[in-house]
């Protein structure tokens, strides 16, 4: 431009400007117009940058479609020049091109939000930005699992210990635990189903894919398309069938391409009507997905049996602030349980305790409402309350009197010889307040001033009695030339104890025995003040036991079992057993047996009588396996062991049957104790390692599958469920009584391993190797 000015400026130059620059010959510039030169007569066009001249103007040929990638290549009226090639439009669901390829901005993990902004190789791109898949957590810029990485166990950089695995959150040692068998990069996990650990060791499946069967699959309800799983009833290119794509200006809408979205589906969503408010693909907004498990409600992710309050998925069992319905909040103070607000302190979960290990075996309740719990532990620092215990170096034997909130009132110490274990299985109490505890014991056991000490240093049985202050009033033993274990007590009027378990000893305490030989059921009634007033025992002479029992009004004795099978004889009663079989029976106030039942294909755990129920309603509980009949009522697990509840009339005909299923064909499941209210309400608590269990119309979800949780049910009188309730952590927890509150609540007591113990949703961080856990559970 400069050297056109120039020479326009001279003598020669306007003589050449009069020649060739007809139009305007003393203003040569301007006559050529915007960005063109004259020289020589002739208006030269100069262009710069990656542009060059074609039909007289300067074009990009990366981005024109009249000359795209060289003068005169034309694109048809529906392509696009991109990058110099003239190419299709953008479908709607990936309507951006970046780098000639069309992507969605909004899931693009290499272009998320623009084009170019790749997200970590361990993140996802939900919505624009680039997060953590749902399940991970980012730590150290690295999206992990908790649940198994070794590096963060648990949480971030808290890393296990050589030699040690990161399973469930938590660093173990030894091997990974059934439900999560594989070890990859030093964690627990089950390739079979884990999406980033599926087949192999760090095969992580695609964001969109699940694990199934260690292969990644599109979830349920999608197809696979190319990469990708898509909704064959929505998505526009993929309308009804993969490949077929609707046409411009037509939508896809349950399938077919249609030029409108329908009323039912009135929102698009990258080119598909879809219901915002209901579709799992597009929930509350285009592109949000909901995981695996959760279905869209009211446009909100949720999990089956929640409800929308709010706009937030919320359980209406136990939110205070929307308590059995929306909107209706509990008042300051008060919880809301199984959708009912009540007032703080009608459920809670105590831990008892220290550093190693203490088991909850043992559970009674007075008349005045207070509880107490027994079992044994290994520990320097047991904690109870504001107490402390040590066992020394042995396992000792622990009974706390707790007031009916849970708070220690008192605790006593039995210790026994070093390297013997000894137990407290059951406690009872009279009307006037007084404790008997019973369970068994090895070598000397110190009671106060006194000694009891086992026959040939083998296991024997005893009973304590203590008064209400905790103060040791009397200890006996019973034993013989074999072994005793007791497992269960009772009180009658006359504050009289009663006891059931299993010997191997042809006499106890002096008194013959007319078993079987081998392992016998017996049942003992001693005064008051101690002293053996008779012995019962019975059986197949193989391996029986009685686990609990409870008195009748008269003093009448019924007890439950099991007996391993075979010609049974109960005194003067005769019967044979098919195979492990329940054992029921009743004695009377003499000891001799009036009648036994046997119920095959199980085993008794819990009983409890209400005289004044049903006629007299006598129920039990523990486990079946296969096909059992209660009389003509038959019940049936899901292939593995499965929990059971019956009830009978005081003669021992069945009334009706309850199994509690499984879902694991491998399962063990059980109900471990049972009691009952005056009016027949049975509150029957046991535990369960399915992945899920159905009581009555409920179904309860283990919160590590192979992982014992527990498990509480009540049943009215007739056998209706009223409550099911499963509590719980990712390593094993068993429950092993449970009493009732005057109010109608339930006790609870067992020991627990998981660090994460959940109750009432609420979690419970507890440390210990192994804890007793009470928890209450209100009417």
């Amino acid at each position: 431009m400069q050297r056109g000015r120039l020479f326009c400026l001279g003598f020669l130059g306007l003589w050449l400007c009069w020649l060739g620059c007809q139009k305007e010959p003393w203003i040569c510039e301007p006559a050529c117009g915007e960005g063109a030169y004259c020289a020589g007569g002739v208006c030269h066009v100069f262009c710069e940058g990656e542009t060059f001249l074609c039909e007289g103007r300067c074009i990009d040929p990366r981005v024109d479609v009249e000359h795209c990638g060289g003068c005169g290549k034309r694109c048809a009226a529906s392509e696009s020049c991109v990058a110099g090639r003239c190419l299709a439009p953008c479908p709607v669901h990936a309507a951006e091109r970046c780098g000639g390829v069309c992507v969605n901005l909004q899931q693009d993990a290499k272009h998320c939000g623009s084009c170019g902004q790749a997200c970590s190789a361990s993140q996802t791109c939900q919505m624009g930005v680039c997060e953590c898949a749902p399940g991970t957590v980012l730590c150290e810029g690295r999206c992990v699992v908790l649940s198994s990485d070794a590096l963060h166990c648990g949480s971030c950089g808290q890393a296990c210990e050589e030699g040690k695995l990161c399973s469930a959150g938590s660093c173990i040692q030894g091997s990974c635990p059934s439900a999560t068998p594989d070890v990859c990069f030093g964690g627990c996990v089950d390739r079979s189903k884990d999406r980033y650990h599926c087949g192999t060791c760090g095969s992580s499946c695609p964001h969109e894919q699940v694990c199934s069967q260690s292969s990644c699959v599109c979830p349920v309800g999608l197809e696979t398309c190319g990469a990708h799983c898509v909704d064959l009833l929505t998505d526009r290119a993929h309308c009804g069938a993969c490949g077929q794509s609707c046409q411009q200006g037509e939508v896809c809408a349950q399938g077919s391409c249609v030029g409108s979205c329908p009323a039912a589906t009135p929102s698009v969503c990258f080119g598909g009507c879809v219901d915002t408010q209901s579709s799992p693909l597009h929930c509350g907004a285009c592109g949000v997905r909901c995981e695996p498990g959760l279905s869209c409600q009211q446009g909100v992710c949720c999990a089956p049996g929640k409800a929308i309050c709010d706009g937030a998925c919320v359980d209406l069992s136990n939110d205070a602030a929307h308590c059995g319905a929306c909107g209706q909040a509990c008042s300051a103070g008060a919880v809301c349980v199984r959708g009912k607000c009540c007032a703080a302190g009608c459920s809670f979960a105590r831990q008892f305790g220290g550093t190693l290990y203490t088991y909850g075996r043992a559970m009674g309740r007075d008349r005045q409402g207070h509880v107490y719990i027994g079992g044994n532990f290994l520990s320097p620092n047991a904690q109870f309350g504001s107490q402390k215990i040590s066992s020394g170096t042995s396992y000792a034997i622990y009974v706390a009197k707790l007031d009916a909130d849970g708070q220690v009132l008192w605790v006593q110490l039995f210790r026994g010889k070093d390297g013997n274990s000894n137990h407290a299985y059951d406690i009872a109490t009279d009307d006037a307040g007084n404790v008997f505890v019973t369970g068994r014991f090895s070598g000397p056991l110190a009671v106060g001033s006194t000694t009891l000490t086992s026959i040939n240093d083998q296991y024997d049985t005893y009973v304590i009695k203590l008064a209400p202050s905790g103060a040791p009033l009397w200890a006996v033993s019973l034993g013989g030339s074999g072994e005793e274990l007791s497992y269960g007590i009772a009180v009658d009027a006359q504050s009289q104890p009663t006891i059931v378990g299993y010997t191997t000893s042809t006499s106890l305490g002096g008194k013959s025995l007319d078993g079987q030989g081998g392992r016998d059921i017996f049942v003992a009634r001693f005064s008051s003040a101690g002293q053996l007033l008779w012995v019962s025992s019975g059986g197949t002479g193989a391996s029986d036991g009685g686990q609990a029992l409870t008195l009748g009004e008269d003093g009448s004795v019924f007890f439950v079992g099991g007996v391993a099978g075979g010609a049974a004889r109960f005194g003067d009663q005769s019967a044979t057993a098919l195979g492990s079989s329940t054992v029921v029976g009743k004695l009377d106030g003499q000891g001799k047996f009036l009648w036994t039942r046997f119920f095959p294909s199980s085993w008794g755990y819990g009983i409890d009588f209400a005289p004044k129920a049903e006629g007299g309603l006598l129920c039990v509980g523990g486990w079946i396996q296969g096909t059992t009949n209660f009389d003509e009522i038959a019940i049936a697990s899901g292939g593995g062991r499965n929990g059971y509840v019956a009830c009978l009339d005081k003669e021992g005909k069945a009334r009706w049957a309850r199994v509690l299923s499984g879902s694991t064909p491998s399962s063990t499941d059980y109900i471990r104790a049972l009691a009952m209210e005056a009016n027949g309400t049975v509150h029957a608590a046991g535990v369960f390692d399915s992945a899920s269990l159905t009581v009555g119309t409920q179904v309860l979800q283990n919160k590590a599958a192979g992982k014992w949780d527990f498990v509480l049910a009540r049943y009215n009188s007739k056998g209706d469920v009223l409550l099911a309730e499963s509590m719980g952590g990712a390593l094993i927890d068993e429950v092993r009584h449970v009493e009732i509150s005057d109010s109608g609540g339930t006790f609870v007591f067992g020991n627990a391993e998981s660090k994460d113990f959940d109750f009432q949703g609420k979690t419970y961080p507890f440390q210990s190797s192994v804890f007793a856990i009470l928890l209450y559970v209100g009417p």
